[in-house]
């Protein structure tokens, strides 16, 4: 699964596998395997799958979130530490996002949700040097910006010490 996830080639019908696996009481990660399969999602979850039909790759895509929600949920604290790199993949996402398309509203749950176990002054951080590179003269640009400052409000509603 971890290798078809890195070459972007694991369709929806291998995702629901995986997410079966996942469910799995017995199924135990590695640390290294969670990463690498953490790490290749999210890769995964940024490209913009040009070989796929657009209503393929939004299916693939809805997968890959739920795949990332389903590891959230069970390794949580495995999870931690990379809430920033999640963070980034979901504004890179955005920014190729259609406002239409059905996965933004699972893109911005996910961002509620990790905005809330993160380290508040890293995801500050990350946020902030992600969206200075953003310009507003481009719809991608926008569409990234918007999420960017959305994630930010979350950090404001979320966070006592912000």
């Amino acid at each position: 699964g971890i290798t078809k996830i890195k070459n972007k080639n694991l369709e929806v019908h291998g995702f629901r596998k995986l997410q079966s696996l996942i469910r799995d009481s017995k199924t135990v990660f590695t640390d290294e395997k969670f990463e690498e399969l953490l790490l290749g999602l999210f890769q995964y979850l940024e490209d913009p799958l040009p070989s796929l039909a657009a209503e393929k790759v939004q299916d693939v895509k809805a997968q890959i979130l739920s795949t990332i929600k389903l590891l959230l949920k069970k390794e949580r604290d495995n999870f931690q530490p990379h809430v920033s790199k999640g963070l980034e993949s979901l504004l890179e996402t955005r920014g190729a996002c259609d406002t239409r398309a059905h996965v933004v509203s699972g893109l911005e749950l996910l961002a509620d949700e990790l905005v809330t176990i993160g380290d508040g002054s890293e995801m500050v951080v990350v946020l902030t040097k992600r969206l200075q590179t953003c310009t507003d003269a481009t719809t991608e640009g926008c569409r990234t910006l918007s999420m960017g400052l959305h994630v930010l409000k979350e950090m404001l509603d979320k966070r006592a010490e912000f």
